[in-house]
């Protein structure tokens, strides 16, 4: 039997979210947060890019010439 969606999931669905900053904020709360939540050890431990350090990254990959 197929179940019926609701007002409240349908605006949820069909709302626009706009794009995550990730910064050293999100690092050092997803740090302290650890230990509530599963997930990959990388990711508890603030393993992973900020945007900045990102867009630094993919800069300097793309500038690489390639031989």
């Amino acid at each position: 039997m197929a179940r019926l969606i609701n007002k409240t999931e349908e605006e949820v669905w069909d709302t626009d979210f706009s794009d995550l900053k990730v910064d050293e904020n999100a690092r050092e709360l997803t740090k302290s947060l650890a230990n509530r939540f599963r997930g990959g050890v990388r990711i508890s431990l603030g393993k992973f890019y900020t945007d900045e350090e990102w867009e630094s990254r993919r800069k300097k990959i793309l500038n690489t010439p390639l031989l």
